[in-house]
């Protein structure tokens, strides 16, 4: 079964296409109007799978359109097969996480080992680049740029990443809520449990990170799945419950 999993991640990693160099852009910020994103809450006193079902239920057509890019990488019996181990994978990670994912999936009416494969994806692809700047008054800004899920399709119409305009639609405010307060914010994709970018107000600011290197990535899924529980989830690293975007919340 592991053998399974290790085959679907490498499938994936090889349908990925040569690098695009896309346009500079000097029209992204400050960002217009009409890009301004909504905010959905996230009720943390409600049973895991069942906290996200109204955040993103109206997204429900955007979401899957978004999985659909990553799963259409796939062939038929490739997929099965990739629904089947990542199904399996779910069922070893952390609560609330897995049963938050599982929620999501039936909202989605998807596999649960598809939507678990998207929660993990930023596992396989990792960039990402953070800064900040202090101003001559003190004030400090926190930055950053988000590449999830490079190499995915390129089109050649609008030049760019398809998996980056399909993330465009489902980028929310997420505010976590405990009786009834906010206890820390995000900017996140709708139908992804992690934490990649967070803000717990008057306290302090997060962004996750990673870069490529020889022992990342799927190497650390393996090493899961032969039972090293030691390893953290780049997407689940900030303190939520658990361990590394799985521990703020």
């Amino acid at each position: 079964m592991k053998g399974i999993v290790l085959c679907c991640i490498a499938l994936v990693l090889g349908h990925a296409s040569s690098q695009v160099v896309e346009k500079c852009r000097t029209d992204t910020f400050p960002p217009p109007e009409d890009t301004e994103l909504d905010t959905v809450i996230v009720n943390l006193d409600l049973d895991a799978e069942e906290r996200w079902k109204a955040a993103i239920a109206p997204a429900q057509k955007d979401i899957v359109a978004l999985i659909d890019v990553i799963t259409d990488q796939f062939n038929k019996y490739v997929l099965e097969a990739a629904d089947f181990a990542f199904d399996i994978l779910l069922n070893t990670l952390p609560e609330p996480y897995q049963s938050e994912i599982k929620g999501i999936a039936s909202v989605l009416e998807l596999p649960p080992g598809q939507v678990c494969l998207y929660n993990i994806f930023y596992e396989l692809f990792t960039v990402c680049t953070s800064i900040i700047q202090e101003d001559a008054h003190g004030q400090l800004y926190h930055a950053r740029n988000l590449d999830f899920g490079l190499f995915l399709g390129w089109d050649n119409g609008n030049d760019t990443w398809l998996m980056s305009e399909k993330l465009r639609k489902i980028v929310r405010n997420v505010d976590y809520q405990q009786n009834g307060k906010s206890v820390y914010q995000s900017v996140s994709f709708l139908g992804y449990v992690g934490l990649l970018t967070a803000v717990k107000p008057d306290t302090f600011t997060v962004t996750v990170n990673e870069r490529f290197n020889k022992e990342g990535g799927f190497i650390g899924i393996y090493r899961w799945l032969i039972g090293d529980r030691n390893e953290k989830w780049m997407g689940f690293l900030t303190p939520r419950y658990y361990g590394p975007s799985w521990q703020l919340q």
